[in-house]
């Protein structure tokens, strides 16, 4: 698990390094996500859930399924714009979220990156993915502390509504399900067929104790075999004590 994470490491890092000089390539390759407005979205148990959408602003733009770039919703005409369909992030996928401290179109230079001394980034967790967002779990009060509240905060001040994020896929989920197989393997309980035919085992042995004792031929042979023993054992005792009363000791 530990190498796993290592060699993801050092390959993000590498990646993103890469990038410099052509930021845009991380996007369309699937591993980034840039100009991302954040919407809040409730709790999951201590962690906090924010949906991460693209801004209204972005700088770029990708086409839905059907090829329309934008589509309108029955809300205003309100133009909704989708994910790259070739992004790589999955559920369950470790990312790391930063700040584009100018908004949108603020993801060129060394500061944006995420391993950047100067950028501010936060890491969270892969929750749910729509055609049009990332659902994201963050410990409770870390965006806050981070970026500020959000721009739709209903428990105190609202946020920017200019704030915009980058979205980078750190580790994949592949580690996550490594350990989930794991632990199903080696804490595993049979499965349905192994057990079917261990209840039939013991089923079996169980009919065959009772079949003894409540079929009435069986348990006569039985009683009648255990007589005859009985019979054989009485009678040689019986020998053995008359033929030693028999014995001529001789002084």
């Amino acid at each position: 698990m530990s190498m796993s994470k290592n060699l993801q490491e050092r390959e993000v890092v590498s990646r993103l390094e890469a990038s410099l000089d052509d930021p845009l390539s991380l996007e369309l390759a699937g591993h980034a996500l840039f100009d991302m407005f954040p919407e809040r979205r409730g709790n999951l148990f201590s962690d906090e859930v924010y949906r991460l959408v693209k801004a209204q602003d972005a700088t770029t733009v990708f086409s839905r399924p059907n090829g329309d770039a934008h589509d309108k919703t029955d809300q205003g005409n309100l133009h909704i714009n989708y994910l790259p369909s070739n992004h790589k992030f999955s559920q369950n996928d470790i990312i790391m979220i930063t700040m584009q401290s100018a908004g949108s179109g603020d993801f060129f230079g060394a500061d944006s990156l995420p391993t950047s001394k100067e950028s501010t980034s936060i890491e969270s967790r892969v929750i749910g993915i729509g055609p049009t967002y990332l659902d994201v779990a963050i410990p409770g009060g870390t965006f806050e502390s981070a970026f500020g509240p959000a721009p739709n905060n209903n428990n105190g001040p609202k946020g920017d509504t200019r704030m915009r994020l980058r979205v980078d896929r750190f580790f994949s989920n592949i580690p996550f399900q490594r350990m989930v197989d794991y632990l199903a393997v080696t804490t595993s309980i049979p499965d349905k067929k192994e057990r079917i035919q261990l209840q039939d085992q013991n089923t079996n042995d169980k009919n065959t104790n009772t079949n003894i004792n409540t079929n009435p031929k069986l348990k006569t042979n039985t009683d009648k075999k255990l007589q005859s023993t009985g019979r054989h054992i009485r009678k040689y005792k019986s020998r053995r004590s008359h033929s030693s009363n028999n014995f001529i000791f001789i002084h």
